[in-house]
């Protein structure tokens, strides 16, 4: 069984175990849409549906259907190819540090980085060129091919060892070592001033209100709760 028909199990059994204790009035509708995550009205649909259909009303339709956006068999493998060729010792975020892979940066649509770049007021000048992509992928093949054989010849396996080497000697050595003196004198940063880092350097991610005054976000059903005459967004 795969995760997704695990999980739908999951919610399927935890659905059934609410729904009769709501109904030996054990549990208040308010409190069993708690318990199952969701608002008072998602789960008066549910409980049409179970009444109607049983344990199939519950089922997610989606889950018999192929998605439109699944990538095709020369695809995947061609990805697996790259993974297991060429980013082995790599994690995943190697294969959309933009949002189409060789693409150009679509600014209208940033990533979280990005997005974080422009709230801070920094202008980013993306690199196409092969020359730009190539001093990058330089950079990470020294520092993951430097680094790992220097902390395995001194028999560092803890985090909290590397991080003392890093900041002792690693760092200093490597700055040394690649560090071009500047052109001009002075420095090119600028104070940051009345901005809160820790609600920048996070991430966002949009979301519509519903008519049910919830957002959706991972599966979760969030209810906004009221203030007055608006709510709290």
């Amino acid at each position: 069984m795969d995760q997704t028909r695990y999980l739908q199990m999951v919610r399927t059994n935890q659905f059934e175990r609410v729904y009769r204790r709501w109904k030996e009035k054990k549990v208040t509708q308010v409190e069993a849409a708690r318990q199952l995550e969701m608002s008072e009205r998602t789960l008066r649909r549910y409980v049409v549906r179970y009444e109607s259909e049983g344990v199939l009303g519950l089922a997610d339709k989606r889950l018999n259907k192929r998605s439109p956006r699944r990538a095709s068999q020369q695809e995947v493998e061609a990805v697996v190819a790259l993974y297991t060729e060429r980013y082995s010792r790599r994690n995943i975020r190697h294969f959309y540090n933009t949002p189409q892979a060789g693409g150009k940066v679509d600014k209208g649509n940033p990533t979280q980085f990005g997005r974080a770049m422009r709230e801070l007021g920094v202008v980013m000048i993306p690199g196409y060129s092969p020359e730009a992509r190539g001093r990058s992928e330089r950079m990470f093949k020294t520092l993951q091919g430097r680094l790992p054989a220097e902390l395995e010849e001194r028999g560092i396996e803890e985090m909290e060892e590397a991080n003392r080497y890093l900041a002792e000697s690693f760092v200093d050595g490597f700055n040394e070592r690649f560090t071009v003196e500047a052109a001009e004198e002075g420095s090119g940063f600028v104070p940051l001033l009345g901005v809160g880092l820790e609600d920048i350097l996070c991430l966002k991610h949009s979301r519509v209100v519903g008519n049910d005054n919830c957002v959706r976000y991972k599966g979760l059903s969030l209810q906004i709760p009221p203030r007055g005459r608006g709510f709290i967004l």
